[in-house]
């Protein structure tokens, strides 16, 4: 059975940095994510006791120690395809210009901007497939 869309949309809430207003949400996404994925409850339950019991301090040092002290795993996808260099800065440039341009198509045709998003989604797998970086979920394109 495919999940429902709002279940991914919890699971990548789960990948916002832990502020203290956001807790409140996180919790609830680690909930909703782990009714909707129970095969990933070995996974999902750690960071659901974590939400709970963790202090805003400590959850924000796990963020920084899982996703911002390497760019081997950066949620931004322009870490892995460019490092810290200029042409990285103008990657999520170009990418943030398109993505409105798809949020502006879902406006006036959601099944029209689901295809097109689709579709740059497997291109952009395909092209960072080429380049040799392996990165498996693409919806986090920060």
């Amino acid at each position: 059975m495919i999940a429902d869309i709002s279940a991914f949309d919890s699971a990548a809430d789960l990948l916002d940095y832990p502020a203290p207003e956001r807790l409140a949400a996180s919790r609830a996404a680690a909930d909703r994510a782990l009714d909707a994925f129970p095969d990933c409850a070995g996974a999902l339950e750690p960071l659901r006791t974590l939400l709970r019991t963790g202090r805003t301090e400590e959850l924000q040092e796990s963020y920084c120690e899982a996703f911002d002290n390497t760019a081997d795993r950066a949620l931004e996808v322009g870490w892995h395809a460019f490092g810290e260099n200029y042409a990285r800065g103008s990657f999520l440039v170009f990418m943030r210009e398109h993505l409105r341009a798809l949020g502006e198509l879902w406006l006036k045709d959601a099944m029209a901007a689901t295809n097109a998003a689709t579709a740059c989604g497997y291109v952009l797998g395909a092209e960072l497939r080429a380049c040799g970086v392996d990165f498996s979920f693409t919806p986090v394109l920060d």
